[in-house]
């Protein structure tokens, strides 16, 4: 939880604001799979700038090295080095590449499982006073 929330606050926030970077994901929705795959992979390496350009995902490559350095100074002495902090480091990159891919395909998976759209809220709605069914009734005061 400490390095995702070391790897948000470096990347998400802090880097993406400097630099003017977008780190959300937009899905393509390519409906081709080979496609799809490849703009979520490709999507770790390149974002969506503030100003509607393309470019270096630096947000997501620099956050997450940064959090794998953080983590590295909180291990046992025995597993601390730069090889320990890149291969955390490329780790981190591959679970964003597969969480992409999740993302791309969530609709679809979401669809399969008859589960309703995301965004979409399934609880019964408020109901304020004066408004629905009972308000066609006449109340105590007018009968």
């Amino acid at each position: 939880m400490a390095f995702a929330a070391s790897c948000n606050m470096a990347g998400t926030f802090a880097i993406a604001s400097v630099l003017h970077e977008d780190p959300r994901y937009f899905v393509e929705n390519s409906g081709r799979f080979r496609e799809s795959v490849r703009y979520a992979v490709t999507r770790v390496f390149i974002c969506r700038r503030d100003d509607g350009t393309t470019g270096t995902n630096w947000a997501g490559i620099l956050g997450p090295l940064a959090a794998a350095g953080v983590a590295n100074s909180h291990l046992p002495k025995d597993s601390q080095g730069v090889g320990n902090t890149f291969g955390n480091w490329g780790f981190a990159l591959a679970i964003s590449a597969g969480t992409n891919i999740l993302r791309e395909y969530w609709p679809h998976l979401n669809k399969k499982l008859g589960l309703p759209p995301m965004g979409v809220d399934s609880s019964p709605s408020i109901v304020k006073p004066g408004e629905g069914p009972a308000s066609s009734r006449p109340s105590p005061n007018q009968r």
